[in-house]
């Protein structure tokens, strides 16, 4: 009885060990895993030559041929799905990324945003505040969270504009306001004095009372914290000051210096206004 047991466990285990050679040798020719000619899956038999390598069709792999799911195609894949669903998420701001970010004048902001992301501070019930001018790279940093927590770790995330859904029907923007407990990590864009002048303020409050030590809200505004707090009141401002952790944002605006790549074939000296 024993010795079956011991019998057993050394072919688990030269099995496991022939499977990681076949992992390793299938790597060596592999281009990408985009271009996996089967499809993720290393079939391969054992023989007096060592590893031999069959296709999914072949039919000698009916005969006591081992299959392994090769881990590099599957992670791969696996996030592929994920930017497919970021990009549906973000839209066009799925091309900001921390990568293409310019931390010049802003260097803190960039380091918090990427230790966020990296420590998954979300599901600590951690909230992040970027405020400062037009064009600084709030909404860039937000995008870049976002993308990053839904690539990465699959995160259940949303982006909502503010601004933009103060102005949407009211049916329409109750819709995009719809169930915003079920995600993990939402992100509030240009939150702004647009939100006090009509029916959204109860909605905003809600998003707050929600979230409140439990999941994730990163948040950008051209206000001041000041004039934040006056906006959302005592209940929602004493939320963020338990939560929230703000960091002012400053510099040059992104906007005009992407404004000036694009004029730039313009001859110096003419006249622009």
């Amino acid at each position: 009885m024993q010795s079956k047991a011991l019998h057993s466990i050394k072919v688990q285990i030269f099995q496991v060990s022939k499977s990681d050679e076949a992992f390793y040798s299938c790597q060596k020719n592999c281009h990408a895993p985009q271009n996996c000619p089967y499809k993720g899956i290393i079939s391969y038999k054992l023989t007096d030559e060592g590893l031999r390598f069959y296709e999914l069709t072949d039919e000698l792999s009916k005969n006591m041929v081992f299959a392994l799911e090769c881990p590099l195609y599957k992670s791969f894949y696996i996030k592929e799905e994920r930017s497919i669903r970021a990009k549906e998420i973000l839209g066009y701001l799925f091309d900001h990324s921390f990568e293409n970010f310019s931390p010049q004048f802003n260097p803190k902001a960039f380091e918090i945003a990427k230790e966020y992301v990296s420590h998954k501070a979300w599901e600590n019930g951690s909230w992040l505040i970027f405020h400062g001018a037009y064009g600084v790279g709030k909404t860039h940093l937000l995008s870049a969270i976002i993308k990053e927590a839904i690539i990465s770790f699959g995160t259940k995330a949303k982006f909502l504009n503010l601004a933009k859904v103060s102005t949407l029907g009211f049916e329409e923007a109750k819709e995009e306001l719809r169930n915003l407990s079920d995600y993990e990590l939402i992100a509030l864009d240009d939150i702004g004095i647009e939100i006090s002048q009509n029916w959204l303020i109860p909605y905003i409050f809600k998003i707050f009372d929600d979230f409140n030590m439990k999941g994730g809200i990163i948040m950008s505004t051209n206000l001041s914290l000041k004039a934040l707090q006056n906006l959302l009141g005592d209940r929602i401002s004493d939320r963020i000051a338990e939560n929230a952790i703000a960091i002012e944002m400053k510099g040059q605006s992104m906007r005009q210096n992407l404004r000036n790549n694009k004029i730039s074939w313009i001859k110096k000296g003419d006249d622009l206004k």
